[in-house]
């Protein structure tokens, strides 16, 4: 796992407002991927057991960079609709699950 020690607020210039969601997801997911931190949100990395506490105090400090990331590159209604969610992996997936078949049936159309 990747620690940075610089800070962004918003990594990318790409708005998630719903219908842009194959490459707002396509945008976060390099721009993790770049700093090491994607396994965290294909939960492939896991919250350490609290035996560990540095590297359990690292996951919950990149985990809640994710978290903020994703929030500052969403359109406020889509950041409301996450709710309280304060696990990367979880806030992910409930912006796929919401706005990836949106997005393709909008592309869809836009073949026809």
């Amino acid at each position: 796992m990747s620690s940075n020690n610089y800070e962004v607020s918003k990594p990318i210039n790409v708005e998630l407002d719903g219908s842009n969601y194959i490459f707002w997801s396509q945008c976060m997911e390099d721009y993790l991927n770049g700093r090491g931190l994607w396994e965290i949100v294909d939960g492939s990395e896991t919250q350490p057991a609290d035996t560990d506490v540095r590297k359990l105090k690292e996951w919950k400090m990149n985990n809640s960079k994710i978290v903020s990331w994703i929030r500052s590159t969403c359109k406020t209604s889509v950041a409301l609709s996450i709710g309280k969610a304060t696990s990367a992996k979880s806030v992910w997936d409930k912006l796929k699950s919401t706005y990836l078949q949106t997005d393709f049936a909008r592309a869809y159309q836009l073949e026809m």
